[in-house]
């Protein structure tokens, strides 16, 4: 519930939710910090996320591919390939969605992606969950269908963006230029209304009335 609030911002959940994402988000970065101490490039790993996309955000992925995507939500991520790949087809039972299977490398050196393995605390130990977190900054790379005779099954493959990107730095100070004087809910809203989500942001203001 608390992703699909956060991805398609259904504000009245996110506010009722305010401190657990908080919380949930001061936890992660505290395990990050723990898990990442002496990695090295060389300790890059693979996880996978299987979900279904709209066709108008799978299309405007495969426009962006070369660039840059940041999460906007926490991403419940597995190492188990074949678990992964079930979520991405069961997807498919709704006809309105695209069935993706995410590959993402991760670097543990690196600051664009924070992370950290829960699969001691999950409920479904087996799938090895590891979550990312919000705003972590990927590289879109390879983007391919699955299946030749399937073209609603696709699979991406993400890593974590170099830390050197000068994309990736025009990227994030760009978002701060935006944000440095935004604060609160409020805030929000004008960052809305600047990146032209007007629909969401008269939904917060409603939400704020």
């Amino acid at each position: 519930m608390l992703n699909r609030a956060l991805r398609t911002m259904e504000f009245d959940i996110i506010m009722k939710m305010d401190f657990s994402i908080r919380d949930l988000y001061e936890d992660m970065d505290r395990l990050h910090v723990e898990q990442s101490i002496g990695h090295r490039k060389s300790d890059s790993f693979t996880v996978y996320r299987g979900q279904g996309l709209v066709k108008t955000d799978f299309n405007q992925l495969v426009k962006t591919k070369c660039g840059l995507l940041s999460s906007n939500s926490f991403l419940s991520t597995s190492k188990n390939h074949n678990v992964s790949l079930n979520f991405a087809r069961h997807s498919m039972l709704n006809s309105d969605l695209i069935g993706v299977l995410f590959i993402m490398t991760i670097d543990p050196s690196l600051s664009s992606t924070r992370f950290a393995s829960i699969k001691n605390v999950s409920c479904h130990q087996t799938e090895r969950e590891t979550l990312v977190s919000i705003r972590s900054i990927f590289r879109i790379g390879h983007i391919k269908q699955i299946e030749h005779d399937n073209d609603r099954l696709w699979q991406v493959e993400l890593k974590s963006a170099n830390d050197a990107d000068s994309q990736r730095h025009k990227f994030t100070e760009r978002i701060r230029q935006r944000t440095m004087e935004l604060t609160g809910w409020h805030g929000l809203g004008q960052l809305l209304i600047m990146i032209n989500q007007f629909s969401k942001a008269e939904d917060l203001y409603k939400v704020l009335l």
